[in-house]
């Protein structure tokens, strides 16, 4: 994780976002806070996010914000597939998203992903999620790979689209 943590650090120090990045890690982790509310119970989905972050820092020894961000500015996809009917089957046209569709679309394919593997959402597995994605590992970044392997298939669809 040092490698990982140096490798960011040098790229802040480098162009000076400690702003931007701070904005980005601020809409992540309010996402995913408000993805974990249940009930309407927030102090609970807060409580949660604290215990995750104490399993990061435990694991990794590094800032468990770091890791967080790092983990989902890999998971963020940049296109998002729009379906479009033609003839009798439905394909998906990639189509560039903005930055909240990003974060939302992060954000539902991690716990997505943690309700398939359990039912309820458990501290340790979301924090094991949230590793190896942070080293591009793991069943998000799978997905996120399948997705664009869709998108790099329709792509031809593009042009139809603008016709």
């Amino acid at each position: 994780m040092n490698r990982l943590y140096n490798f960011v650090r040098f790229k802040l120090e480098k162009k000076n976002w400690y702003n931007y990045y701070d904005h980005v890690f601020f809409s992540y982790q309010t996402k995913f806070l408000g993805s974990l509310i249940f009930r309407g119970k927030k102090q609970n989905a807060y409580n949660l996010v604290l215990k995750v972050k104490e399993i990061l820092k435990v694991k990794e020894q590094v800032d468990p914000s770091l890791v967080f961000l790092v983990a989902f500015l890999n998971i963020t996809p940049q296109v998002n597939l729009k379906p479009m009917k033609m003839g009798s089957s439905l394909y998906g046209v990639p189509m560039p998203i903005s930055e909240t569709k990003k974060i939302t679309l992060a954000v539902k394919w991690l716990f997505n992903i943690a309700k398939s593997k359990n039912k309820k959402i458990d501290v340790f597995l979301l924090a094991e999620l949230i590793i190896a994605s942070a080293y591009k590992k793991g069943d998000v970044i799978k997905k996120k790979m399948d997705y664009y392997s869709l998108a790099a298939k329709n792509r031809f669809l593009i042009k139809k689209m603008f016709l």
